[in-house]
């Protein structure tokens, strides 16, 4: 039956992700745990569906209140999903809009991005690192690693980030 096929493959990919990534989501748990005892923040971000990361993360019942979700109308999927694509292309705007929050270097800035390409996720990880935030980048390895940036720097997310997981 195909639900078990399904249980099996998110099983597997969920036991990888244990086996792989403990070390990096330990690091990156680290940052935040940090940013947390310093009454400071930890800023989510992403574009399009990845939004839907840091919708997961802020104003939870229950939830940790310290989280900001970077939640910019633009890079939205709604009410136009053509029009998110269009902005997370152009350079010179996700950074902008982070000069408009209260951030701080003791900060944690969480990205999340499947293939880590497009010009505001890059901008958004420079813009933190110049602040003295921690970037914690949450991507495909397999598909970041293939695609060309999009962003003048020749730059992927990963490549800007202090700690990886490969989601």
């Amino acid at each position: 039956m195909k639900y078990q096929e399904f249980y099996g493959t998110v099983s597997e990919q969920l036991k990888c992700e244990f086996e792989q990534e403990g070390p990096n989501i330990e690091q990156a748990a680290e940052y935040c745990a940090a940013s947390v005892r310093s009454g400071r923040v930890i800023h989510v971000f992403g574009c399009g569906h990845s939004q839907m990361f840091a919708m997961e993360v802020f104003y939870r019942a229950g939830g940790l209140v310290p989280v900001n979700a970077l939640l910019i109308p633009h890079l939205a999927l709604f009410p136009k999903a053509k029009l998110s694509t269009m902005q997370e292309r152009i350079e010179g705007f996700a950074d902008k809009y982070l000069e408009l929050e209260d951030t701080d270097a003791r900060d944690t800035m969480i990205i999340v991005s499947i293939s880590g390409r497009n010009a505001a996720v890059i901008d958004m990880a420079l813009a933190a690192k110049k602040i003295g935030m921690k970037v914690v980048a949450l991507v495909s390895r397999q598909f970041a690693g293939s695609p060309p940036s999009r962003h003048s720097s020749g730059k992927n997310l990963m490549d800007t980030a202090d700690v990886v997981i490969d989601i």
